[in-house]
């Protein structure tokens, strides 16, 4: 017989790129199904109009100034950006920085680099002072590297898309059920007492029936308790002091 291949549908070879793009998600019906596909739409859509804006941007850009089109290739090929300026403008470029009408703008321009630059350094002190308690927390959890791996690598993902704007209904039910746990677990604890509170007291009544010789009420149609266990034995009818002839005296006579 000839070996027959099975042929994959548009489905599921659809299904199989989402798998290797979000392999931590599960796609259980079409309608999850459809929602990523929407999602990664959204996302695309926005990433080819934000590329669009660029591309004009430098088009009308080159066409204002086609030295800065120059200027750009040769800093794109790696050269230095002031070599490639001065090769492109020549004294242009020193008279603008001699100009008296342009010394305003470059001191401001010169304090907004400083500041980038200071503030840069700030942030990656930051970054570098909250990354060392991010490793010790990780390692505090008790969590498997590789378990740990996948779960930064979710919780980066869902930092970038809220970035971009976009939060996911997976990332909101997901939010939900976080900040719900703690009343969700104080509710379950509270149950739990009141239920176990009334089981005890359930198992007191039940004690004091069985030992106060009272009629067990609860049982079918309010009859009297059931028989013991272990019933005296029967010896044959009569009164035990009737019995050779015996007869028993009142403690009276």
């Amino acid at each position: 017989m000839a070996d027959t291949q099975a042929v994959k549908s548009n489905r599921d070879k659809y299904l199989e790129r989402l798998k290797s793009k979000y392999p931590d998600r599960e796609y259980a019906d079409d309608e999850a199904l459809y929602g990523q596909a929407n999602d990664d739409y959204d996302a695309y859509d926005a990433d080819a109009e934000n590329y669009r804006k660029n591309a004009k941007q430098l088009t009308d850009l080159f066409a204002s100034d086609p030295k800065s089109a120059a200027f750009i290739s040769s800093w794109s090929k790696g050269e230095n950006p002031l070599i490639a300026l001065i090769r492109e403008y020549g004294d242009d470029f020193k008279e603008a920085l001699e100009d008296p009408a342009n010394l305003d703008r470059i001191a401001e321009a010169s304090k907004e680099w400083a500041d980038r630059v200071a503030k840069g350094k700030a942030y990656e002190d930051q970054y570098k002072k909250n990354l060392e308690r991010t490793v010790k927390v990780m390692d505090e959890t008790g969590i498997p590297d590789e378990e740990m791996d996948n779960i930064m690598e979710r919780v980066i993902s869902i930092t970038k898309d809220a970035v971009l704007g976009k939060i996911s209904k997976e990332t909101i039910l997901m939010v939900q059920s976080a900040l719900n746990h703690d009343s969700d677990v104080d509710a379950a604890r509270a149950e739990g007492r009141v239920t176990g509170r009334n089981d005890r007291i359930d198992m007191k009544l039940k004690r004091s029936r069985k030992g106060d010789g009272t009629p067990d009420l609860a049982g079918k149609n309010g009859g009297a308790q059931a028989p013991a266990a272990n019933p005296m034995p029967d010896f044959g009818g009569g009164s035990i002091w009737d019995r050779g002839n015996e007869r028993r005296r009142s403690p009276r006579q």
